[in-house]
């Protein structure tokens, strides 16, 4: 039987960010999976760029709008009938108008909580406009679903479910990476370390890190700042004023391989966003063992165990979060107990069963 060519779809890609993860399940589906899948790539590079890989090479708006509808237009007519989009909502309304003329299927992922903010009104319908050109959403977590459903009157039925993923063969733990890191930073070996990894940004509760470090009870407990964004300014300004600034630490943004190492330098992991999906940083957190205090929004309660509800809090609850991490900084035992919960929750998020999912989503359709 001949399988359905697949157009995979991704709005950019920026080495070091999740969009790695986006283009390494592209790669498996072709590559090692053997599915007849073609990727458009609307913006950015990839550092070998194989045959089945089409990049947009325009960047002025109007003649980039043309050509992504041109490329999938082409593509439908070289028998490509089933489209993955990621994010992109130029290709959902593109392909969304073709197949309804055509024939085909197309699946949009999106997974956030994006009703919650406010949008120009010409930007919110194009959006809700590429939420209607799609036959189904894929989406991170079952706790979005209402949103969506709510906000862009997509039918339940037509919202599959895959959560983020990572390859856990890839996982690699190295206890002197730990010493040779806080070395590099002037960290004390035996000082407690808070992380956050995430864009520098209000949605991803950038803004709190302040007073939630200010508020935890060890007086040498070290932060670190990994990420970039706009509140990076409000953040270095902060730093540069506290009494504690040499136990604050701004890394900006970092490579993958460096991220390892830096989830092995903290002691705990800290997630204060405003909105989540399914958080692909709270999920490499766990894939190195590291407790985590947030707060319980979007997909964060379904990323993580059950047993570890009590240390997500309500948005805004400052004070609880602090609760949780000043336990798990004077608490050996409640740190063994949250690892060994983290490390039989997280093998559900590896990657092998992401493309399990992947295959049976653009297979059926």
């Amino acid at each position: 039987m001949t399988m359905k060519k697949i157009c995979f779809v991704m709005q950019s890609a920026t080495p070091g960010t999740h969009m790695d993860y986006v283009y390494e399940m592209a790669r498996v589906l072709h590559d090692e999976e053997k599915l007849p899948l073609t990727l458009i790539l609307e913006k950015g590079s990839i550092s070998v760029q194989p045959k089945w890989v089409i990049p947009q090479k325009f960047h002025l708006t109007p003649l980039r709008i043309i050509e992504n509808f041109l490329l999938i237009c082409s593509l439908r007519f070289t028998g490509h009938k089933t489209f993955y989009i990621h994010y992109s909502f130029l290709s959902a309304i593109s392909a969304g108008i073709i197949t309804k003329l055509f024939g085909g299927t197309v699946y949009y992922w999106n997974a956030g909580m994006p009703w919650q903010y406010k949008r120009p009104w010409v930007e919110n319908l194009y959006q809700k406009l590429a939420f209607k050109m799609i036959d189904y959403l894929v989406t991170g977590a079952g706790a979005l679903i209402p949103g969506y459903c709510d906000y862009y009157k997509i039918l339940p039925d037509r919202v599959k479910v895959i959560p983020n993923w990572i390859d856990l063969s890839k996982i690699n733990i190295d206890l002197s990476v730990r010493g040779d890191f806080r070395a590099e930073l002037g960290i004390p070996e035996s000082a407690p370390v808070l992380l956050f990894v995430q864009k520098l940004a209000k949605r991803k509760g950038a803004h709190l890190l302040p007073e939630i470090f200010d508020k935890v009870k060890k007086d040498c407990v070290h932060l670190i700042i990994a990420g970039d964004g706009p509140e990076e300014g409000f953040l270095k300004k902060w730093k540069g004023q506290s009494e504690n600034k040499d136990r604050i630490h701004m890394t900006g943004r970092l490579p993958r391989n460096r991220m390892q190492e830096l989830y092995q330098t903290a002691d705990v992991f800290l997630l204060p966003s405003e909105e989540e999906g399914s958080p692909h940083s709270l999920i490499e957190a766990m894939a190195y063992g590291l407790p985590f205090v947030g707060f319980s929004v979007g997909g964060v309660a379904e990323t993580s165990p059950p047993e570890l509800k009590r240390h997500l809090h309500e948005f805004g609850n400052i004070e609880g979060m602090v609760e949780s991490i000043n336990l798990f900084l004077s608490d050996p035992a409640e740190i063994k107990s949250v690892k060994e919960c983290i490390k039989k929750w997280v093998p559900r998020f590896d990657k092998g069963k992401a493309v399990e999912s992947f295959k049976e989503l653009l297979l059926d359709s």
